[in-house]
């Protein structure tokens, strides 16, 4: 992909990145302005900002551009950070030029109204409130308060302090201090190069405020290490250490970032097979490192039962004087260099993920190549760089924040911490051929083929040469649909034990393997289908597909993992039981879908999982392989030829089977109201109704209202959250299976606006049933479904997932296309009068959080 910087008549700077492998853009608009440059009245202002500069402009009132935007399929969107903020829309090539009017007109016009700042103080304090209810979130601000300089100490988002007060001069005032020309660029990526003239004449007649470049403050942790810790809603400990890190420039700071992922980034990495996969004393571990504008943090996370945090300490303890005695490996290195340049091929899949990483770049350090001159150092680094740098990093002051669940007690963690900082310098110290095959094509996507292997077993095939890589999936019929209350988690579990290892290679040796080539392996589990994935670069795929038939076909069942596995499945279901979301769609199951396995938990109970053994598992894979249909899926660069004939060998030793028609269920709802009492700040709350199995008719209409209500500029956005301030995120769930699906309306409000929400939900529902919409509101639906289908098949991944389902349920190649096409051939007066009918049955209420049983009281016959 080629790019080009250039300097337009207004003094902006514009950067065209070209290429035509795609049929999608991305216009971008970044300002080097964040968090970071907020003095302490206004701590989250650069955030609210960006939600008020989508309050419209002259050309564009309220709502317009997003609806806009919307109409054509696209989508439009921002994020604010500590060093810069984006404003972003991704969209179908042919309306790149409106894309740029749009948001150019958005970012230099923007009205900020006084009579916008009242309702939108209470949106961004929902998002402030739900923030204080996610315990990663809270946890990462408590770090930051913790040990975070000046600047980056608060959270971006604010406080409620600061939230309700924010002035429409304070807004003015910092627009015009930061969101100027002096620290702005206009990123357009895409197939631009025949459109370059007119892009930079267009974008040319728009104009931003003068001023001066940002100057950011230095990012350097605390001098001196610091514990803290805090009590939060949760049944797990988790720990967060937190080191200097050198800025993104600086020569050595890509060995820090080897040195750290060695230590805990992926599978295979030692503190994650040390704490996880050999003794399961943690949950999960891993590293990751944040760049700021000059300097950055390394961050090392563990999550654990409270009472194994001793054992996590020392054995955290032992790796690190471990790692420092012998330092890292040849075979280490390798792998982390390969996962680093993967990354960077990955990105050339879709347009808006290469657009991202050259603006990231680009705002963060000046460089458009910043990023690839990055991975060049990164080429060039032998373990003896990564050796000296870990010992470098390590020797900086360590930064430990503990959170806790409530009403128990820091003390042991917090004097094993304390100790564990005392011995840092005695640690560094100590250490020092073709066959015929019958094929189907699509008629709507030529590059598009089923290929029946042999009876009950079909390959799905779609070529992708967009960038070298691939992704090849299994499906097996299977799932939460074929499990009891008795041995409900049994898929869960089975699909997770697939990449344990197999008959030709052990647990640690197949996740180095996939690790070394910056490959990744999973297994996953569905509704009616399970199976594995492997996401990899087409020059290893030969080697790593045969890994993945391995697992698929012979997998070994280690008893070590399948004992740790079902540990980790009861944590989290315990987890589930602190998570008000999850609460609120297990109840939404089982009402929508009374009596049928759709409305199990999907990790299982406590009960079902402690009577999963080990032979069960086997018993019922073994019995699946030889008799269950299934898929094979490929998409990627390579051809048809190349694949088939190892495909075909990869499975030789599987048998036919019967292909199994779907048995038509039918379920017995019942309306109801559901009240789930917790203590939160937030009120969960769900309204809808079933809906037919994934083949139903009633599926497009409700695909066709989801649209219309999804999105910033939808009714059900505007009305409920921008109007009237009720939650910060407000939408339509539809949701398609099998056996049966549902329709409904989900939102998080606070609990003193929850009878409120219940109430512009429902009228939102009785307008629909006794109004059509208008014919305009009706056509743009369609516009918008076309729009969003472009959008979304750009990646392997994407092909992958939207073709399989439907194919290996014997629904052909083409159902989804031919659902486009029922759309496109729908009528005003089919779908005002189907719809009628559906949202005509009796809804049900879910209410989770503080007061559910009152609010649900409240309700009489609503």
């Amino acid at each position: 992909m080629q790019h080009k910087i250039l300097k337009l008549k207004n003094d902006l700077e514009l950067i065209l990145a070209h290429s035509k492998a795609l049929p999608t853009v991305s216009v971008q608009i970044w300002f080097r302005a964040g968090s970071a440059l907020e003095g302490t009245k206004d701590q989250g202002i650069a955030h609210f900002l960006e939600h008020m500069f989508f309050k419209g402009t002259a050309k564009r009132p309220e709502g317009k551009m997003t609806y806009e935007v919307e109409s054509f399929g696209g989508e439009i969107n921002a994020f604010t950070s500590f060093d810069y903020t984006c404003y972003y829309i991704n969209a179908p090539k042919a309306n790149l030029l409106e894309c740029i009017d749009i948001l150019l007109d958005m970012v230099s016009a923007p009205l900020f109204q006084e009579a916008d700042l009242p309702a939108e103080r209470e949106v961004v304090f929902e998002e402030y409130r739900r923030s204080l209810d996610a315990p990663k979130q809270y946890g990462f601000m408590k770090v930051q308060e913790a040990c975070f300089p000046l600047g980056y100490s608060h959270p971006i988002i604010g406080n409620e302090g600061t939230i309700k007060k924010f002035s429409l001069e304070q807004l003015k005032t910092f627009r015009q201090n930061y969101y100027n020309n002096q620290n702005a660029f206009l990123l357009v990526a895409g197939d631009v190069e025949s459109l370059e003239e007119e892009i930079k004449q267009l974008a040319s007649t728009f104009s931003l405020p003068n001023g001066n470049q940002s100057e950011f403050p230095k990012f350097i942790l605390k001098e001196t290490s610091t514990l803290d810790s805090h009590e939060k809603d949760v049944r797990m400990g988790n720990l967060t250490w937190s080191i200097s890190s050198l800025g993104h420039q600086d020569p050595g700071s890509e060995y820090e970032d080897l040195g750290l992922s060695i230590l805990g980034h992926g599978d295979s990495s030692r503190l994650y097979t040390r704490l996880v996969s050999e003794s399961g004393i943690a949950n999960n571990c891993g590293t990751s490192t944040m760049f700021f504008k000059k300097g950055g943090v390394h961050i090392l996370s563990f999550n654990f039962p409270l009472k194994n945090g001793p054992k996590v300490l020392s054995a955290l303890t032992e790796e690190l004087e471990r790692t420092l005695q012998n330092g890292p490996s040849d075979e280490e290195i390798v792998k982390i260099k390969n996962q680093y340049l993967a990354s960077k091929v990955y990105d050339l899949e879709s347009i808006e993920n290469f657009a991202f990483s050259l603006g990231h770049s680009y705002a963060l350090t000046g460089d458009i190549l910043g990023e690839e001159k990055y991975l060049q150092r990164i080429k060039v680094a032998n373990k003896h760089h990564v050796d000296h740098a870990l010992h470098t990093l390590l020797s900086r002051p360590w930064h430990f924040t503990l959170q806790i669940p409530k009403e128990t007690s820091p003390k042991i963690m917090e004097r094993k911490l304390q100790q564990l900082i005392k011995t840092q310098n005695k640690m560094l110290n100590k250490v020092e051929t073709k066959k015929n095959f019958s094929r189907v094509v699509s008629e709507y996507d030529q590059l598009a083929s089923t290929i029946e292997l042999r009876p009950g077993i079909t390959l799905f095939y779609r070529h992708n040469k967009t960038a070298p890589t691939f992704v090849l999936h299994a499906y097996m019929k299977g799932g939460l649909a074929d499990e009891s209350a008795k041995n409900n988690g049994l898929y869960n579990i089975l699909s997770s034990q697939l990449t344990n290892g197999h008959k030709f290679s052990s647990y640690d040796d197949l996740r180095n393997f996939m690790d070394d080539h910056a490959a990744s392996l999973g297994g996953f589990s569905g509704k009616n289908a399970y199976g594995l994935t492997l996401h990899g670069q087409s020059d290893h795929f030969y080697a790593l597909a045969e890994h993945f038939f391995h697992s698929l076909i012979n997998p070994t069942f280690p008893s070590k993992y399948f004992k740790l596995e079902k540990g980790l499945q009861l944590r989290a279901i315990l987890n589930q039981k602190e998570d008000t979301v999850r609460q609120c769609f297990n109840c939404v199951s089982k009402i929508m879908f009374p009596g049928h396995a759709y409305s199990l938990n999907p990790l299982g109970t406590p009960e079902s999982v402690k009577n999963l053994s080990e032979a069960m598992v086997k018993r019922t894979h073994n019995s699946n392989l030889k008799n269950k249909e299934m898929l094979i899926t490929y998409c990627g660069d390579k051809t048809l030829e190349e694949i088939l004939p190892f495909v075909k060998n990869s499975i030789a030793t599987l048998p036919a089977r019967k292909q199994v028609k779907p048995k038509k269920v039918s379920f017995k709802y019942r309306p109801q109201i559901k009240a789930i009492n917790f203590p939160r700040e937030q009120v969960q709350i769900f309204i809808g109704l079933p809906i037919g199995d994934f083949t139903h008719k009633d599926h497009v209409y409700i695909k066709m209202i989801s649209t219309f209500l999804s999105g910033q500029s939808s009714e059900l956005f505007v009305d409920v959250r921008d109007k009237k301030g009720l939650c910060y995120s407000v939408a339509p769930i539809h949701f398609s299976a099998l056996n049966g699906g549902h329709f409904g309306i989900f939102m998080g409000s606070g609990k003193d606006k929850a009878q409120d929400a219940i109430k512009a939900i429902t009228d939102l529902f009785k307008k629909y049933r006794t109004t059509h919409m208008s014919r305009e509101d009706f056509d743009r639906i369609k516009k918008m479904i076309k729009g969003q289908n472009i959008l979304n098949m750009q990646t392997n991944e994407d092909y992958a997932t939207t073709y399989s389902v439907p194919i290996l349920h014997n629904k052909g190649i083409d159902f989804i296309h031919k659902i486009q096409t029922q759309i496109d051939q729908i009528t005003y007066e089919d779908f005002s009068d189907n719809l009628k009918k559906i949202l005509s049955r009796p809804l049900s209420i879910v209410v989770v959080g503080p007061g559910a049983s009152s609010v649900v009281d409240k309700l009489g016959n609503f």
